[in-house]
């Protein structure tokens, strides 16, 4: 009985000898999955530094006061470039105090403490008033200035065309490229 069993069953499938093992090859890697991966960083990398600008500019912010400032007039092939700022300041966080650092040219327009061209002296004045952004959860980072609105909307543009360009890629000329 068990033979006529196992009859049946080579009968139905056809033999009885045992499949080779199938290797399956993939393609390599080539332009179309550069061009893809290259499209989807640049997507990611754009909405990071969108979300990044978006969220430090949400910071709480508290009183702070210079404690020493230098500044250097900077020049670029003999023509006027502008001041370069180096500034200490302290600043209290619930009854903690923090200093910090900054380094670069004083904004005139877009920042909390941005000043005319031509009175960035008033920040050697020890104690001049200051406002600093710092991170909620670690208070010792900090920032002196906002992102400007015009660099926000410039990451938020380049985020959307990026993901657009990438679903084009994808959808539309990727398919044709990896058939050829």
């Amino acid at each position: 009985m068990p033979s006529r069993f196992f009859e049946n069953v080579v009968h139905r499938l056809g033999s009885t000898k045992m499949p080779l093992r199938r290797h399956r090859h993939f393609l390599r890697p080539g332009k179309p999955e550069v061009g893809a991966l290259v499209l989807v960083a640049l997507s990611v990398l754009s909405a990071y530094f969108w979300w990044r600008s978006e969220v430090m500019n949400r910071w709480p912010t508290a009183s702070g006061s210079v404690l020493a400032c230098d500044i250097q007039s900077m020049h670029y092939n003999a023509t006027r470039y502008g001041n370069r700022v180096e500034i200490e300041y302290t600043y209290d966080v619930d009854n903690r105090p923090y200093v910090g650092h900054w380094i670069g040219y004083w904004p005139v327009t877009e920042s909390r403490n941005a000043l005319p061209s031509g009175r960035t002296e008033l920040l050697k004045q020890k104690g001049y008033p200051l406002e600093v952004m710092y991170n909620p959860g670690n208070p010792s980072i900090n920032r002196l200035h906002d992102s400007p609105a015009g660099r926000r909307r410039l990451y938020a543009g380049a985020t959307i065309i990026a993901i657009m360009i990438s679903f084009a890629y994808m959808v539309f000329a990727y398919p044709q490229l990896r058939t050829h």
